[in-house]
């Protein structure tokens, strides 16, 4: 069956894979966020098709740390093979390409049906249609396009689209710990600390608040949102590094760094928008001698009083340790739950969940 795609308000997402539930958590997140309405048509492992009519691809892509890349949805098949392909191509008002530049580009997801449906075979096949139906008043451009078509083929349907927005991939080589001035091990990669931030649907000109601040990378991730952010350590090596950090990215104007206590946290109630954080856990990170159990709750209580009604906290736990029983205590809802393998005897969890009162 071909569906063609005409009312506009149609579009797909290329999600990482990376995890199972985390790139799609986060995108929906991130529309959240933004204010994007939204509604589920069709999930197929890394493809994402969803209905909305205010999208901003280049807001979203900004933000994301697990989509590949995003654009509207022209049609969808399941029948994917050379057949249902061209029945889609023809099925397309391509007028939108005369006279301009274009190029096509497949991918076959996870390898599926690319025996079928070969991607150089599929790219020339679906050009050379589209300049049928143009009369040939238009071209194609390898170098230059003014449109990319894309032609996405997953596990059980194909879609036809139009590349809108595509993920900065090299800006997570730059930001990467290492290459901070201030570095200490053990800290979370810069993609997943933006999934982290981003749990938390914080937005531009928000208060964001990272009460066990680290190295400051939610924090930078924060900033880069247009949030305030407000960074917190209890360790006068890490609060001073965390600085040193920002200050490397000229962010410093946005956000605060001070020695302070998770558990004592200085701020007044109803004061932040959104928290996300990492307390320590891990083989290389230290709870200076406090009961692990005792500083989540302790943290879970100051964080329920200086976030606002019905905004987000989101932090992580080792899987060993039961929170459920401080989320409710706390006036809190558990809005998701994420495991990610760390090494053989830790897994994470994260936890977003909402103050309800």
């Amino acid at each position: 069956m071909v569906n063609i795609i005409s009312c506009g308000d149609l579009h797909y997402a290329y999600l990482s894979g990376e995890h199972r539930e985390i790139p799609l958590g986060e995108l929906k997140a991130v529309l959240e966020a933004e204010g994007i309405g939204y509604e589920t048509v069709y999930i197929d492992e890394q493809l994402y098709l969803f209905k909305s009519k205010n999208v901003s691809y280049d807001k979203i892509i900004h933000r994301v740390a697990y989509t590949k890349e995003l654009g509207p949805l022209l049609a969808l098949t399941h029948d994917i093979s050379v057949k249902g392909l061209i029945e889609m191509i023809d099925g397309i008002d391509w007028s939108f390409i005369r006279n301009k530049k274009f190029i096509v580009r497949a991918k076959h997801i996870g390898g599926y049906h690319s025996k079928e449906t070969p991607t150089p075979y599929v790219e020339r096949l679906t050009g050379k249609r589209i300049l049928e139906h143009l009369n040939y008043m238009a071209k194609v451009e390898p170098t230059s396009p003014d449109i990319t078509v894309r032609l996405l083929f997953s596990k059980n349907i194909a879609i036809i689209g139009v590349l809108k927005a595509k993920l900065d991939t090299k800006y997570f080589l730059k930001v990467r710990p290492r290459k901070r001035p201030f570095y200490y091990p053990g800290v979370l990669e810069p993609k997943i600390a933006r999934a982290f931030v981003n749990f938390s649907r914080v937005k531009r000109g928000d208060v964001f608040l990272d009460p066990f601040c680290g190295t400051g990378g939610f924090l930078i991730e924060a900033c880069n949102i247009g949030a305030y952010t407000i960074g917190y350590d209890i360790k006068k090596l890490m609060s001073y590094g965390a600085k040193q950090n920002i200050e490397y990215y000229d962010l410093l104007k946005y956000t605060d760094i001070l020695r302070a206590d998770a558990t004592l946290i200085p701020l007044r109630s109803d004061s932040v928008d959104a928290i996300s954080t990492d307390p320590p856990y891990g083989r290389v990170s230290s709870t200076l001698g406090r009961n692990l159990k005792d500083l989540i709750s302790q943290f879970l209580e100051q964080a329920s009083t200086i976030i606002k009604k019905y905004k987000y906290i989101c932090f992580a736990t080792p899987h060993t340790l039961n929170v459920l029983e401080y989320i409710d205590k706390y006036g809190l809802k558990l809005i998701e739950k994420y495991t990610m393998k760390v090494h053989r005897s830790l897994t994470r969890v994260i936890y977003v969940v909402r103050r309800e009162d």
